[in-house]
C-alpha cells in the first residue's frame, strides 16, 4: 500500500496581533480545557524570570550533563498535572488514535512483577500493574504525546506543545534552589513525589502528593516526562527561552525526559536531573504533561465548524487537445460569467481578511488539500489514521515546524497555529501502519519550489525491529 501526497501552499495573511505586554496583560491565572468525557485539562500561568538551570557540583546524585548556567524564560502556561488514563482516554475515544505500541508488533515495556519487559500485550490500557483513571497514562511514546497535545490544541484553540526543558526545570523549581522542590534529602523527595521507596509496584494517580509552590504536582516521581527539547549538552553562556529542535550531529537522537518515576531512585527526581530516551521508547514510567506558550487564545473550540472549501486551480491547460470548432458564444458566455462570479466570490472573501483557500493538487485516494484559516489549516481527507505530516509554516512572523497525527475524519484533520499560518508547506509524511515497508517508494508531496515538482518522501516504519526473546535484565536501554 502506497500513500501520495499533494500539497502545497503558499498563503499571504496580515493580522494584527497583541504585543508581548498585552498578552501578559490579558493572560489568565490558570485555562481550564473542556475534554468532554475525559473531564478537564487544567493548565497554570507560570510567570517568566532568570534562573539557573543545572546543579551545584556539591549536590547528591549530581551528573555530569548538569552544567550550571542562567535561564531566562518567557511566561508560559504547564498542566497542573500529569496527563492522566481518563484524559488520554478521552483523546483516544475522539479520534481512535492508536498508540505505536499497540500499532507495532512487539507491544510496550511493562511490568512482569520484577522488572520492564518487552510484550505485545503491554500497551497504555495494560502497563503490567493496576491503574485508576487518575493515574498518569504510560508506555506513550514521544509522538503519542505529541498526538495527544494536538488534539488539546484544538479543544483549547490555543497552541499547545510539551513543555522546553528550560520551561520543566524552571516550573519544577517554583523559586527554589534545592535539589527537590521541598528540600534538600531523599525524605524530602518522598513527601512530594512517587519513587521505587515509596511507590510500590506501579504508578499512583496524579495531585495525591503535595505541590509545589506554583500548585503544580508531580514534578517529580509518577512517571519520567517527555520534554520537547532532543538532548545534548547544554550550551555555554546565559540563554532566553532555549529549546533544542535538532539532536546533535554526533549522537543518537533522543529526546529528554524529566522528574523522574516510581521505577527509579529519588535522585533521578532532583530539580536538575536530566533524563533522555529515544523517541519511540515506550515504557511504563513514560508519561507527559502539557504546556504552553501562547498566551492569548479563544475561548472555545467548536469541532462541529466545517473547513472552508479549496480554492480548485487545475495544475495544467491543454490547448492543443481542444477540438478544431472552437465553442459556440453560449458557452463562451458561460466561462466568462462564471469566471466573473468565481473572481467576486475571492475578492470578497479576501476583503474579510480571511483566506480563502489555496491551490489543491493531485485527486484520487491519498491525495491532501491543504486549506487555510485564521487560526491553523486543515489538511483534507484521504490518509488513514494514524499518519504523522510534518509541516512549516510561520505565525506572525515565527517560523513553526511541527508534527502532526491524521485523526482519519471525514472532513480532514485541523492543525491548530494559533494564528493565520504563512507559508505552509508539507515535509514529510509517514506512514505507521504495518503493513508498510521501510523505506523504498513512499508519499509523495508537493514541495516549495516556484515551479513546485513532486518530491519523494521515504516511507518510515518506527516500530523497533522484534526484541530477542530474553527479557531485559535490569532497566531499558532508555535509560
Amino acid at each position: 500500500m502506497k500513500i501520495r501526497i499533494a500539497a502545497f501552499a503558499t498563503v499571504a495573511a496580515l493580522a494584527l496581533f497583541p504585543t508581548s505586554n498585552d498578552a501578559r496583560a490579558e493572560a489568565p491565572s490558570s485555562l481550564t480545557i473542556d475534554l468532554a468525557v475525559g473531564g478537564t485539562l487544567d493548565l497554570v500561568l507560570v510567570k517568566g524570570g532568570t534562573f539557573t538551570q543545572g546543579s551545584p557540583a556539591i549536590e547528591k546524585g549530581r551528573a555530569a550533563d548538569e552544567a550550571q548556567r542562567n535561564v531566562t524564560l518567557s511566561d508560559f502556561y504547564v498542566g497542573k498535572t500529569l496527563v492522566t488514563r481518563r484524559q488520554f482516554g478521552a483523546f483516544v475515544s475522539a479520534t481512535a488514535y492508536r498508540t505505536e505500541a499497540e500499532r507495532g508488533t512487539s507491544g510496550g515495556h511493562g511490568w512482569d512483577g520484577t522488572t520492564l519487559v518487552q510484550k505485545k500485550e503491554f500497551t497504555w490500557k495494560n502497563p503490567g500493574f493496576a491503574q485508576t483513571d487518575d493515574d498518569p497514562v504510560t508506555i506513550v511514546t514521544y509522538d503519542d504525546a505529541m498526538a495527544f497535545v494536538g488534539w488539546a490544541s484544538q479543544r483549547a484553540q490555543r497552541r499547545l506543545a510539551l513543555p522546553t526543558e528550560a520551561q520543566f526545570e524552571y516550573a519544577a523549581r517554583a523559586g527554589t534552589t534545592s535539589a527537590y522542590y521541598a528540600g534538600h534529602n531523599d525524605e524530602d523527595a518522598l513527601g512530594i513525589g512517587w519513587f521505587k521507596k515509596n511507590a510500590g509496584n506501579g504508578t499512583r494517580p496524579v495531585a495525591s502528593k503535595t505541590p509545589n509552590a506554583f500548585g503544580l504536582y508531580d514534578m517529580s516521581g509518577d512517571v519520567a516526562e517527555w520534554c520537547r527539547d532532543f538532548y545534548a549538552p547544554y550550551p555555554l553562556g546565559d540563554a532566553t527561552d532555549p529549546v533544542v529542535d535538532a539532536p546533535p550531529a554526533t549522537d543518537t537522537p533522543r529526546r529528554v525526559q524529566r522528574g523522574g518515576s516510581w521505577l527509579k531512585d529519588v535522585t533521578h527526581g532532583r530539580s536538575a536531573a536530566r533524563a533522555r530516551s529515544t523517541p519511540g521508547s515506550r515504557n511504563a514510567d513514560d508519561g507527559f504533561r502539557v504546556a504552553s506558550s501562547d498566551l492569548v487564545g479563544k475561548p472555545a473550540f467548536a469541532p462541529t465548524a466545517l473547513p472552508p472549501a479549496p480554492l480548485q486551480v487545475p495544475l495544467t491547460t491543454s490547448p492543443t487537445n481542444a477540438p478544431s470548432s472552437g465553442p459556440g458564444f453560449g458557452a463562451i458566455a458561460l466561462l466568462v460569467l462564471g469566471g466573473g462570479v468565481a473572481a467576486l466570490l475571492f475578492a470578497f472573501l479576501r476583503g474579510r481578511g480571511r483566506p480563502a483557500g489555496i491551490p489543491t493538487f493531485g485527486s484520487g485516494p491519498g491525495d491532501v488539500s491543504v486549506r487555510v484559516v485564521d487560526d491553523g489549516f486543515w489538511l483534507g481527507a484521504g490518509l488513514p489514521a494514524g499518519t504523522r505530516v510534518k509541516y512549516t509554516c510561520s505565525v506572525r512572523g515565527v517560523p513553526v515546524t511541527d508534527t502532526v497525527n491524521v485523526d482519519g475524519g471525514a472532513r480532514g484533520t485541523f492543525v491548530y497555529t494559533g494564528g493565520a499560518p504563512v507559508n505552509v508547506r508539507i515535509l514529510e509524511v509517514t506512514s505507521v501502519d504495518d503493513d508498510y515497508p521501510r523505506g523504498g517508494g513512499g508519499p509523495m508531496y508537493r514541495g516549495a519550489n516556484p515551479n513546485p515538482v513532486y518530491v519523494g518522501v521515504p516511507v518510515r516504519n518506527d516500530d523497533p525491529p522484534a526484541p530477542s526473546p530474553q527479557p531485559f535484565g535490569g532497566y531499558p536501554p532508555a535509560y
